[in-house]
């Protein structure tokens, strides 16, 4: 259930580890969920972790956002085939609707987005 997730404000932008990523891609209540997969080493991991707090607070309540660091969820990150990162997966009703390696456009992202709400 979602309430086992640790409730760091999962309307912004936080890290899960790969259980906890797993329990809220179950649970989403037709929320989006936008997942980036992401590295301390890599500076455009950095870039992108920036978009994505704004972007969580513009759309608060609608689309829901993580983080998951992939060398401390690396099963996790080997699930789903992540060989680069950044790397983005786009969830809607447990689904993945959209995949993004690398920098990803602000409006790139937005547009997606907007597909789902």
């Amino acid at each position: 259930m979602i309430a086992t997730i640790p409730m760091r404000n999962l309307e912004q932008y936080g890290t899960l580890n790969g259980e906890e990523a797993t329990e809220l891609i179950r649970n989403l209540n037709g929320q989006p969920l936008v997942l980036s997969f992401a590295a301390s080493w890599a500076g455009m991991s950095e870039v992108m972790d920036n978009y994505f707090r704004e972007l969580a607070l513009k759309y608060s309540g609608k689309v829901r956002f993580a983080r998951v660091d992939v060398d401390k969820s690396k099963q996790f990150a080997n699930s789903y085939g992540i060989r680069k990162v950044p790397t983005f997966i786009i969830f809607y009703e447990g689904e993945i609707t959209d995949h993004f390696e690398g920098a990803v456009s602000r409006t790139t992202i937005i547009d997606t987005i907007n597909t789902l709400i």
